[in-house]
């Protein structure tokens, strides 16, 4: 990414903010991490969204891959790496002014915790973005350790889910992980005064 100037990567952050309906996550991220139980040589594949979910696997995982099917979420991400690159964390943690101040709050304290952005940071060439597309796409062309859906499945009619992302009869719920990242998210839920909707986290793994 070429941009010279801290003003330009202000204003396009700005503009950008503008136009995305995801500016930062509504999710718990400590319950994400949990749940995937990253591991060094992970290769993960990740929805963008705002890119908070991607750049906290990117402190534990190899590698970690972004789609999504909205060229300006990519974008956002490619200008919040810059951001963070150049040490400016402020425009970093930026997101768009909102009524869900308890998010931005729960988000910014994420990482902010000491040497997390400065590890993340010294990640950031493990972190490639793809070209706009759908994650079943890309799931059907490619191999990672694991993969990180967001509720890319609420957009993905239920009788197109199976062929479109996985076989699921070689999957089952892996109940250790699915209840070691529920208690993160309830956790969080309860932490912020039940002011966040709570998610229910699932987590999948292949049959032995």
């Amino acid at each position: 990414m070429r941009i010279k100037k801290v003003a330009d990567l202000k204003k396009s952050i700005k503009d950008i903010l503008e136009r995305v309906p995801y500016s930062k996550t509504n999710e718990s991220l400590p319950a994400i991490i949990n749940g995937l139980d990253l591991k060094q040589n992970d290769s993960v594949l990740a929805i963008a969204g705002s890119g908070d979910q991607a750049f906290a696997m990117l402190e534990y995982a190899a590698r970690v891959e972004v789609v999504d099917k909205s060229s300006d979420q990519i974008f956002l991400v490619k200008l919040r790496a810059e951001a963070l690159r150049r040490e400016e964390y402020s425009l970093f943690l930026r997101s768009s002014v909102d009524n869900f101040k308890e998010l931005i709050k729960e988000r910014n304290c994420y990482f902010s915790k000491r040497g997390r952005r400065q590890k993340i940071r010294g990640n950031l060439e493990q972190l490639v973005f793809l070209k706009p597309s759908n994650i079943s796409e890309v799931i059907s062309e490619r191999k990672f350790s694991k993969v990180y859906l967001s509720n890319a499945l609420d957009y993905i009619p239920c009788d197109k889910r199976r062929p479109m992302i996985f076989n699921f009869d070689d999957l089952v719920i892996d109940e250790e992980l699915t209840n070691k990242a529920g208690r993160c998210e309830f956790q969080r839920y309860e932490d912020t005064g039940k002011l966040v909707g709570y998610w229910e986290p699932v987590v999948y793994r292949r049959k032995k």
